[in-house]
């Protein structure tokens, strides 16, 4: 009797464990499907994964050496949206001088268009939120970018790594912050200016930039992350506010700055572009928040899910834990 019911135990712990791991095999085996479009006259062929909300992630073409010029990412393909492109999606597409991201796309994976050397021109679309690890690596024919206020969340690292002839950078209006490793090892960049819809600036942002010599960063920035601007130029001067966390963050860095004249108030006076005047550096700074960003990269997953480890692991301290019981009863 006793040995019955260690038998059913068994059998219902081993069960359990096989239907906790079944939902994570199922996802950690994506379906790959396959599909066609046309750009420019060309046959392209795509590879792609479907999520729960059946919006196609991890977009990849196949064909990139029939690429060439100016290249426009289809926004739906079957009838769905495309709303993520995969690791490596256009890696060395050397022919595309210009590629237009849809408005429906979010996420630019990793390597996406590393080694487009002959991209001259990124159009942004209004709905990337992430760039993933060395999403655009030495696309060295690029010499400016323009931000979209829709990419918010921090980037991975060096997503322009290579862009030696990048020499300006420009933020739409509206963007609320700066992702942390955006403008990383952007050496070619002299000045920048932070809109003043922007309240956060991420850690490591203008790491590695050493030409840069100039930024201006008004009060709507209340927090600057760890290494924001780690191995800067020595000549580096930020533009700020007497008081402000700008004002706090170069001092305790030990950034050069400069103070600006905020604007009048007098309605008579229309002047609202401030003006410099002579620092003081002996106010007392202020403790900045705690950063957590990490200077880590992103890379698409592979493999198990976390789902099968913890399965596993349930089901192996199951049958420890019936093995002993089953010990126990026989010496009863």
């Amino acid at each position: 009797m006793h040995k019955s019911k260690i038998r059913i135990t068994l059998i219902f712990m081993v069960l359990l464990s096989i239907l906790a791991i079944f939902p994570s095999v199922v996802k950690a085996t994506e379906t790959t499907y396959t599909a066609t479009s046309t750009i420019n006259g060309v046959t392209v062929n795509w590879s792609y994964e479907l999520n729960e909300s059946n919006e196609i992630e991890e977009l990849i073409c196949t064909n990139i050496s029939d690429l060439t010029g100016n290249i426009v990412i289809p926004s739906s393909i079957d009838g769905k949206n495309v709303v993520s492109l995969g690791f490596k999606a256009f890696y060395g597409s050397t022919a595309i001088t210009e590629v237009t991201l849809p408005n429906t796309l979010k996420n630019v994976g990793g390597y996406a268009f590393a080694g487009c050397t002959k991209l001259a021109k990124i159009n942004f679309g209004t709905g990337v939120q992430y760039l993933s690890i060395n999403a655009f690596e030495n696309c060295t024919a690029l010499t400016s970018l323009s931000i979209p206020k829709s990419l918010t969340k921090d980037c991975g690292n060096h997503p322009f790594a290579g862009c030696s002839n990048i020499t300006s950078v420009t933020f739409e209006d509206g963007i609320t912050q700066i992702p942390a490793f955006l403008c990383q090892d952007l050496t070619g960049i002299t000045e920048i200016t932070i809109p003043n819809s922007a309240t956060k600036i991420g850690g490591y942002a203008f790491a590695g930039c050493t030409s840069l010599k100039k930024i201006t960063i008004l009060d709507n920035v209340t927090y600057i992350g760890i290494n924001t601007f780690e191995d800067h130029n020595e000549d580096l001067t930020i533009y700020c506010y007497e008081g402000s966390t700008a004002a706090t963050y170069a001092i305790e860095n030990k950034i050069k700055y400069v103070y600006l004249t905020r604007p009048s108030t007098d309605e008579d006076n229309k002047n609202t572009t401030p003006e410099e005047k002579p620092s003081d550096s002996t106010q007392k700074p202020v403790t900045d928040k705690e950063d957590t960003t990490t200077a880590t990269g992103k890379l698409p997953q592979t493999g198990l899910s976390m789902g099968i480890s913890l399965a596993i692991v349930v089901l192996l301290a199951g049958c420890v834990f019936t093995y002993f019981k089953y010990n126990k009863l026989r010496g009863i």
